[in-house]
């Protein structure tokens, strides 16, 4: 077996969402070739972590070629075979990867591998929100659907717009994101890709501002999703869809949602969707009055979003565990708990049920409360780091 570029493993093991395509198609066949990508894996991370990465020489981008669709495999094998864990300290090498990514395609020539250019950039973008540097996806994100524009291929070109889709999702721009999932499904048919077909059908399930058309986008998108057993992206498509009914006030359809997605999500060797599950459930039990499940569901997403440092999604735990406090007649933690949920938004916009949770639980508490005292408390939650704002959140002692 070719011995790979330094480096390689520790870009594209960040490439998740690509590889899990590979898992079905390659489960049995190449056990035995996976099992030796994954003792690679782990003797590359050891030898590499921390150290400077060499992408000297026109060599490494031919290998880059040459490796994806073999790390892709080991990465799928990583996630979801045997182990059913990331190797150590895995989640932390995100920020390196970010760097990673732009020394490589900085490098002279780099232009010259479309195709990978395009899976870097992706990569990048959801490295960048992982850390809370999401302004700067915008640019990303553009860059990358021009390079799969200029080379015309539809599978990339779908999956570079599916890319797109996120983040005019992420911006409520719901309108746009529709036809752009609808751009993005056309090419995967195009292509005659059944996985991409899925996976564009998904992208474009949420991108409604009607609770009836979720419903029926969802299922569809199950269906296929199903089918071609992308079982990563059905939790996705799930979580996603439970986050959007929330956002149209639909509390029952989110907890149908959320529901549907927890033992697939649960079951995946990676935490994230078990995540952002936790945090749709808490979100949902919270606004339909089940406060001591919603209790428990923010602790389980904050303690996880500690673990994976996944920036952004602490300020959601955060104010969910605020209007738990509300409930309970604990102002004074609440208004702290917003304050530092209001600290660690790094760049997230506000969403429908943000407004929501304003008008049900915070307004109150802070009438309650007085407005100077309320914002006294907030300015002391947002003084805290984010590990202490967890740490308050989950009511540890301090040390």
């Amino acid at each position: 077996m070719a011995e790979l570029p330094s480096g390689t493993v520790t870009f594209l093991f960040s490439d998740v969402e690509g590889s899990t395509r590979l898992l079905a198609r390659l489960r049995g066949r190449y056990a035995g070739v996976l099992g030796e990508h994954r003792r690679l894996l782990r003797a590359a991370f050891d030898e590499h972590d921390g150290r400077e990465i060499d992408t000297e020489g026109d060599g490494f981008f031919v290998a880059f070629a040459r490796a994806r669709d073999a790390i892709a495999a080991a990465v799928s094998a990583q996630r979801s075979l045997a182990s059913g864990r990331w190797p150590e300290g895995v989640e932390v090498r995100v920020r390196m990867g970010v760097d990673w990514v732009d020394k490589v395609l900085n490098r002279p020539g780099a232009d010259g591998y479309a195709a990978e250019r395009v899976r870097a950039l992706c990569t990048k973008s959801r490295s960048l929100w992982h850390l809370g540097r999401g302004a700067e996806q915008a640019a990303v994100v553009a860059a990358l659907e021009a390079t799969a524009r200029r080379l015309g291929d539809p599978v990339i070109l779908s999956q570079a717009l599916q890319e797109r889709v996120d983040r005019e999702m992420d911006a409520e721009r719901l309108d746009v994101a529709d036809a752009l999932a609808g751009e993005a499904l056309h090419w995967a048919r195009a292509a005659g890709d059944e996985w991409e077909i899925a996976a564009a059908s998904s992208g474009k399930a949420a991108a409604t501002s009607s609770i009836t058309e979720l419903r029926e986008r969802v299922d569809a998108a199950t269906s296929l999703l199903t089918d071609v057993g992308n079982v990563h992206r059905l939790a996705s498509l799930l979580n996603g869809a439970a986050y959007a009914a929330l956002c149209l006030g639909s509390d029952r359809d989110a907890t149908d949602f959320a529901s549907r997605a927890a033992p697939i999500a649960r079951a995946l060797p990676s935490r994230f969707e078990w995540m952002i599950n936790s945090g749709n459930r808490g979100l949902a039990a919270l606004l339909i009055g089940e406060t001591d499940a919603a209790s428990d569901a923010f602790h389980e997403e904050l303690t996880l979003c500690r673990e994976m440092v996944v920036l952004p999604v602490a300020s959601e735990g955060l104010r969910g565990l605020a209007a738990v406090a509300v409930v309970h007649g604990d102002v004074k933690r609440a208004a702290t708990l917003v304050g530092a949920a209001d600290a660690h938004r790094y760049d997230t916009p506000e969403y429908p049920v943000d407004a929501r949770l304003d008008e049900t639980f915070f307004e109150p508490a802070r009438t309650r409360c007085g407005s100077d005292a309320w914002n006294a408390l907030a300015r002391e939650g947002s003084a805290l780091s984010f590990e202490d704002a967890i740490a308050y959140g989950l009511e540890e002692p301090r040390t």
